[in-house]
């Protein structure tokens, strides 16, 4: 650039000079503000504590702000087997829920409930989110009700599952007659 400027006439350089009059002017308020601040002070967007998140401030029905502590709970399915299944659970409708890669879990009575399923036999993980449902009973009843015949499946067990929004990942986690942790998509 430097070069080209070189080899223009006077008249030339003095028409550009004319069009970038007035200069330019930077606002540092916001470095101000970040430089008199006390180091170290960090507004988080979650607070943490004890495992437990709390979620940003939720709006109830009457209108009011209210902010809730949600703790989380994650079952690693492959070394600790198919656990916080509760009878409240399977007593009660499906709740909403989401999938990602191997880990899917959703919200049952102000508890985030997690099951990561990386290393369970026959498992595919999913790209992406995918929205659905989580799903509990026992492995004769979930076997009913999804109209597949599971010959290994523990009898009495517990098993959780997933029944996505769009149909494209339905699965259930349940325990083999050897009490090893097993999926099947349906």
């Amino acid at each position: 650039m430097k070069h080209l400027l070189n080899n223009i006439s006077d008249e030339e350089k003095n028409k550009i000079r004319e069009q970038h009059t007035g200069g330019i002017k930077i606002s540092t308020n916001q470095f101000k503000k970040l430089t008199e601040t006390r180091q170290g002070v960090i507004n988080p967007l979650l607070k943490e504590q004890d495992g437990n998140v709390a979620p940003p401030n939720q709006v109830d029905k009457t209108g009011n702000s209210q902010t809730q502590e949600t703790k989380t709970i994650i079952n690693k399915v492959a070394t600790e087997g198919i656990k916080n299944v509760t009878p409240q659970m399977v007593s009660s409708p499906q709740f909403e829920g989401s999938y990602s890669s191997y880990q899917f879990g959703g919200i049952f009575n102000n508890v985030n409930y997690q099951w990561n399923c990386n290393g369970v036999d026959g498992m595919m993980g999913v790209r992406g989110m995918v929205e659905g449902e989580v799903i509990t009973e026992t492995i004769e009843n979930m076997s009913k009700s999804i109209r597949k015949e599971i010959v290994d499946g523990k009898p009495n067990s517990l098993c959780v599952g997933f029944l996505s929004s769009k149909g494209v990942s339905n699965f259930i986690i349940y325990t083999t007659t050897t009490d090893k942790p097993k999926c099947t998509y349906f």
